[in-house]
């Protein structure tokens, strides 16, 4: 799979999730089974703020071809990306939240294996 491929496709999730913390942080956090107060909402949508920024720099960097840009980018995507594994594998194995979390797991796996790839496998020859 190309760079670009998983900039869009992690450009897609930060803007759908985002949205989603940000504008409906109590039905979003109901949907995973969690619930909190006023002061958990604000943080969930300085949450959703975040993800949606994020969205919007992997959409409008996602033809980056500079390999040092590159390599850069999937290393901080993917020390970001295990970042957001450890809080979800911590969120569904203290039972925090509901089945849905696993697809937290699985998204937040995938993309710091995909990243990965992109910050540790040799330079291509030009």
């Amino acid at each position: 799979m190309p760079f670009s491929v998983l900039l869009t496709i992690s450009g897609i999730l930060g803007l759908v999730f985002g949205a989603g913390f940000f504008i409906s942080p109590a039905w979003t956090l109901r949907l995973y089974g969690a619930s909190t107060g006023e002061v958990g909402y604000l943080m969930a949508r300085f949450t959703g703020a975040g993800l949606f920024h994020l969205g919007i720099v992997y959409l409008m960097v996602r033809d980056v071809r500079d390999a040092v840009t590159v390599r850069r980018l999937a290393i901080a995507s993917a020390l970001g990306s295990l970042a957001g594994l450890r809080a979800a594998l911590y969120a569904v194995r203290n039972d925090l939240v509901n089945d849905l979390g696993w697809s937290s797991v699985a998204i937040y796996g995938s993309l710091a294996l995909g990243f990965a790839w992109f910050a540790f496998r040799p330079p291509r020859a030009a």
